[in-house]
């Protein structure tokens, strides 16, 4: 029936736009026909009427046309709606827990970072100390090295007798060694 492009001059342009239109609205209602509907494939509001104690959403044009046009009992509606939001949430559940072990395996990530950054920095510190107390253990053997230079230096300007080595030693003091 629609084969290729309909041409403005054919007789039967009116009924190919028609049958168009019927088959889109079709799909229209097939595909809305799920849960709380809002509106009629045909585009009109739906209004929730009473009809022998039962509710029904219904299409003002469903009296003229009931084949086209929307009357969904109000349950029916309700219970499938509620079918669609437990599966909506059930989804988004799957998705926050997927989304919460994604954050909690970037906060670990993170956090080694963060401690690898931190071992590197106490490593540099660490190497500082180390050539600082190096450097002092060498002005320390320096220093010893003078005071003894000193003292013996000193021993030497005495006489050499044991009164003056004694005399020298309460007067300057022995330094252990």
């Amino acid at each position: 029936m629609f084969v290729g492009l309909m041409d403005p001059n054919d007789p039967n342009v009116y009924e190919w736009k028609k049958a168009k239109n019927h088959i889109q609205m079709l799909g229209y209602w097939a595909d809305g026909n799920c849960g709380i509907m809002t509106w009629c494939p045909c585009g009109e509001d739906l209004i929730q009427e009473v009809v022998d104690g039962t509710r029904y959403y219904t299409c003002e044009q469903y009296k003229y046309d009931s084949v086209l046009h929307v009357r969904k009992r109000w349950d029916t509606a309700i219970e499938e709606e509620v079918l669609r939001l437990k599966d909506e949430n059930e989804a988004h559940t799957k998705k926050i827990c997927e989304l919460g072990a994604e954050l909690h395996l970037a906060k670990r990530k993170a956090e080694r970072e963060a401690i690898g950054e931190e071992v590197e920095k106490l490593k540099e510190e660490n190497a500082e100390q180390a050539k600082k107390l190096h450097e002092l253990g060498v002005q320390h053997e320096k220093t010893i090295n003078e005071v003894r230079e000193l003292w013996d230096s000193i021993l030497n300007l005495s006489c050499g007798c044991s009164n003056c080595k004694d005399e020298v030693k309460k007067t300057v003091g022995v330094f252990g060694l």
